[in-house]
């Protein structure tokens, strides 16, 4: 499991080449939605577990940050 804010907004067209650079590494991106106040996704998770040992992973709220924390939980 990689996650972290790395400043690179998902919905970016920038992005493609990091997508491109972690699936080289059979790595994916699980987030589809915003996990910023402001629309953007600049926090990632990527993994290479396959979906059946993932059990959830969603964003939770700050209140000390616009960018929300990013859980997983794996079975």
């Amino acid at each position: 499991v990689l996650t972290g804010d790395l400043n690179i907004d998902h919905f970016s067209l920038k992005t493609g080449s990091l997508v491109k650079s972690m699936s080289e590494f059979n790595l994916k991106y699980l987030f589809t939605g915003s996990t910023t106040d402001y629309g953007s996704a600049l926090n990632h998770i990527y993994t290479n577990f396959s979906d059946t040992l993932i059990e959830s992973w969603r964003t939770l709220e700050s209140y000390f940050s616009y960018h929300k924390p990013l859980y997983i939980a794996l079975k």
